[in-house]
């Protein structure tokens, strides 16, 4: 079949939305046959107005989200259209909702991503004290997106449940596929055992987190996590890899931060994966998260998580299986309490990690999600072939 991969940004950049998008290309390469990348779509927005509009975003302090004025998404739709006529495409995809708002194809359309505009108002920074008009931008565009496309994924039941709810489209017409790791290889099942008995052996409880904003990732909680964990009696090691903290750390445990660690240096990803492979528990209380791509991550290394009990986490960390959630006033207390018993009982502990490695395999992995992507495709494609062949 061949494809048209539309999307925002430079779709083989490796920090372009946590690997997500490199992810999904070079998956869909490997499946099939013609990939045309249609990237950095942003180019094709009247330059003249979106340089007003970022301007206008500066002086307010505030976002405008002009990729979603409906001038600019008309413009885009008609660049878009002259490049899909120059192919016979068997399906459009992107990861984004946007590119479909006023887009006119024949040809099934298909988005796969983490959120609904409405459900992201008030939720992230550059959702918060949005005008009333831009409001209306960006509802009025999910809304013609959901009715264009002829299939609209979603990583979370959060994400899946406001396509529904909010915009009162289908369930015919949405799925739920959670997004998986963005590594190169799955661990086998000899190195996990290896992993889980080392991390059995340390006498030190080493905790991991990982995230780019330092507020919104809560890093601030899993501080105090750790030194809760401290005051209770035990040694502690904390890793922060991401954001840089807004003010000097002094802690009396163990205490180090890497700043961002790339995936496409050898040497930065090889600390990268150590340190998911000697941590044990990873720790990442976020006030606002859509589906967090870490959460799989970890469990691929076999390593529960703690987290907040927000946005999409549910989807990707389920209780007693490959963690813990909470809820958004429980104190730090409570999650080193819930640290500290499973690191006396080696046994339990031993279980969660393989619960959660199980859970990877089984759900968080994108092998398995994007099976269950081509086979939704496979459905559309086919009966989109059927309709046509009746309609000649």
């Amino acid at each position: 079949m061949k494809v048209a991969f539309i999307t925002f940004g430079e779709a083989r950049d490796i920090k372009n939305w946590s690997g997500v998008i490199n992810k999904m290309v070079n998956l869909m390469e490997y499946k099939y046959s013609d990939v045309v990348v249609i990237d950095k779509i942003e180019k094709y927005f009247n330059p003249v107005i979106v340089f007003f509009i970022r301007m206008l975003q500066k002086l307010f302090r505030r976002s405008f989200q002009y990729e979603r004025i409906p001038l600019l998404l008309k413009i885009l739709s008609r660049r878009l259209e002259s490049i899909l006529r120059l192919h016979d495409f068997n399906f459009l995809f992107s990861p984004s909702s946007i590119p479909f708002s006023y887009l006119h194809s024949k040809v099934p359309k298909v988005f796969w991503t983490d959120a609904t505009f409405a459900i992201m108002i008030n939720y992230y920074p550059d959702y918060y004290k949005l005008p009333a008009i831009v409001k209306d931008w960006g509802n009025k565009q999910e809304q013609l997106a959901l009715l264009n496309v002829d299939l609209a994924i979603y990583a979370s039941d959060w994400a899946y449940q406001s396509a529904v709810n909010d915009y009162h489209i289908s369930p015919a017409k949405v799925k739920m596929i959670p997004m998986g790791a963005n590594l190169e290889k799955s661990l086998s099942q000899t190195e996990i055992l290896e992993i889980v008995e080392n991390r059995l052996k340390d006498d030190t409880i080493r905790l991991l987190s990982i995230g780019t904003h330092w507020q919104r990732k809560g890093f601030d909680v899993t501080l105090q996590v750790a030194q809760e964990v401290y005051n209770m009696g035990y040694k502690v090691d904390l890793a922060l890899v991401g954001a840089l903290p807004p003010r000097e750390i002094k802690v009396p445990f163990g205490y180090r931060h890497y700043g961002r660690l790339s995936k496409s240096n050898p040497s930065e990803f090889e600390t990268y994966q150590r340190l998911y492979k000697e941590a044990h528990f990873f720790v990442l209380p976020s006030y606002a998260e859509c589906f967090g791509v870490v959460f799989a991550e970890a469990s691929s290394f076999a390593l529960p998580s703690l987290a907040r009990r927000t946005g999409g986490i549910p989807s990707m960390v389920e209780d007693e299986v490959n963690g813990f959630t909470f809820d958004l006033n429980t104190p730090a207390l409570d999650y080193a309490k819930k640290i500290v018993q499973f690191f006396n009982d080696k046994a339990l502990y031993k279980q969660l990690c393989n619960k959660s490695f199980s859970k990877f395999t089984n759900e968080l992995d994108w092998a398995k999600g994007f099976g269950l992507f081509t086979a939704a495709i496979s459905d559309l494609v086919k009966t989109d072939s059927e309709r046509k062949n009746k309609s000649n």
